[in-house]
């Protein structure tokens, strides 16, 4: 995880004294926030010194308030990064990230696909104690794998600390902690600071401050034609997400079509939008819009020869020596993970991989990892460092074919007979829960004679 952004996924926790009530977000329809962050990641060895910097505008819209006790918060970041790298200017570059969030007054929300960093949400508004006990004595946080200590520092000051290996597994060894200052009149994180070290690059030391800079209010009709544009994007972008990220699971020409309709769905929605950041956001997806059209036609036709069909044939020898031969599993739901050290999220994914290994440990399920790193010992420190419970063999990349893998992560599933009968790509917050539901299902299955299996 990049040094400068691993504040963005932190929390913190708030000590009031004993006749003081709970910190709480006090966001209320119409509110927008501003804050401005700046952060800077110095590097290098002896005489050469490196800059990454970033310089990040938050906004934050309060949309409406739910029912369920949450506000509803539009969230825009326009991020601009430069630098330096051997004493030569960097070329600057600039990103918009969209995000919403349905936000409790302690900082829980539930994730969505806009949110699956939790960049923009936790940067600004960061969690709250949920009770008086974790207020008064603090707790511990998990964030991609991420263990953050959290504790008072005075009425208003609040720390968040944390070391260890960041990237969910032993991969980059890091120091990290984070004041913050929260005003309860305002009910908002006003000010936030933090320092960090880590080794994912030479002499890597990390420094960033976020302020808030703006706190005004919507008039009525501007609020409504926000909710309304807000509801559209959501609405948008919920549909384009599932229908897009389903279609390689058709046939390809059901998959094309459904693509195109995607595209045009798409492209109608971003019309009705007035809010210029949203309307930018949609248009920044329809650019994007043929490649990733093409790209789930191609995965399309290749579900479509291989989806029902035996696995391929593998045998290799595990990191701990141990030969593996895939036609001896015959008999049980395998589990295959496509993985490679530098994919960020294929090790994000894996402790929901290695909870499946251990859902159906007195199962016949049989997982297995599958890395396509150059060496041994880079495998081994994903491995040792997340203490994956299930055997893990490397391969070379050119062997992924056979099994229809284009991209990581990837999941295939296996059933008795060894025949291919689901696939996972990507990550997901669920993935975890989806793959369980299909091996349960393959579980009921008959077992098969497995002296007339091939």
């Amino acid at each position: 995880m990049n040094p400068i952004f691993l504040a963005a996924c932190l929390s913190f926790a708030g000590a009031p004294a004993s006749d003081e009530p709970l910190a709480r977000y006090r966001l209320t329809p119409g509110r927008v926030l501003t804050w401005q962050s700046d952060n800077c990641l110095k590097f290098g060895k002896g005489e050469v010194k490196n800059e990454q910097r970033d310089s990040t505008r938050f906004t934050a819209s309060v949309v409406r308030a739910n029912p369920n006790g949450s506000v509803r918060v539009l969230i825009c970041a326009e991020c601009r990064y430069f630098g330096n790298s051997g004493g030569k200017p960097m070329e600057e570059t600039t990103r918009t990230h969209i995000a919403y969030a349905d936000l409790f007054p302690d900082g829980r929300f539930e994730p969505n696909t806009t949110t699956e960093s939790r960049e923009p949400v936790t940067a600004i508004l960061p969690r709250l104690p949920k009770d008086e006990n974790e207020a008064r004595n603090g707790w511990k946080t998990r964030m991609d794998e991420i263990e953050v200590s959290s504790k008072a520092l005075g009425s208003n000051w609040f720390e968040a600390s944390s070391s260890g290996q960041s990237g969910g597994a032993a991969l980059v060894p890091f120091t990290y902690k984070k004041t913050y200052s929260f005003d309860t009149t305002k009910g908002l994180v006003t000010l936030a600071e933090h320092r960090s070290t880590t080794s994912a690059v030479p002499n890597g030391e990390s420094s960033g401050r976020t302020t808030l800079i703006g706190d005004t209010n919507l008039t009525p009709e501007a609020l409504a034609s926000l909710a309304a544009d807000i509801e559209r994007y959501v609405a948008a972008e919920q549909q384009y997400e599932a229908v897009s990220g389903s279609a390689w699971k058709s046939a390809p020409a059901i998959a094309k079509a459904t693509l195109a309709k995607a595209g045009r769905d798409l492209e109608s929605a971003g019309a009705n939008i007035v809010r210029p950041e949203l309307k930018k956001a949609i248009q920044e997806k329809m650019t994007k819009h043929e490649s990733v059209s093409h790209l789930y036609v191609t995965q399309a036709e290749n579900w479509a020869k291989r989806s029902g069909k035996s696995v391929p044939a593998l045998k290799a020898t595990d990191l701990q020596g141990k030969p593996i031969d895939l036609a001896e599993l015959r008999g049980k739901v395998v589990v295959i993970d496509f993985w490679y050290r530098g994919c960020g999220w294929c090790i994000k994914a894996m402790p929901q991989v290695k909870q499946v290994a251990v859902d159906f440990a007195h199962q016949p399920v049989a997982v297995l990892g599958v890395s396509v790193d150059p060496t041994d010992q880079d495998a081994l420190v994903v491995t040792q460092g997340l203490n994956l419970p299930y055997p893990t063999v490397r391969i070379r990349p050119e062997l992924l074919e056979p099994f229809g893998i284009q991209g990581m992560p990837a999941l295939l599933i296996i059933d008795k007979s060894g025949l291919v009968r689901d696939m996972h790509l990507g990550y997901s917050a669920t993935l975890r829960e989806s793959v369980a539901q299909i091996v349960n299902e393959l579980l009921k299955e008959p077992a098969p004679d497995t002296k007339k299996l091939p």
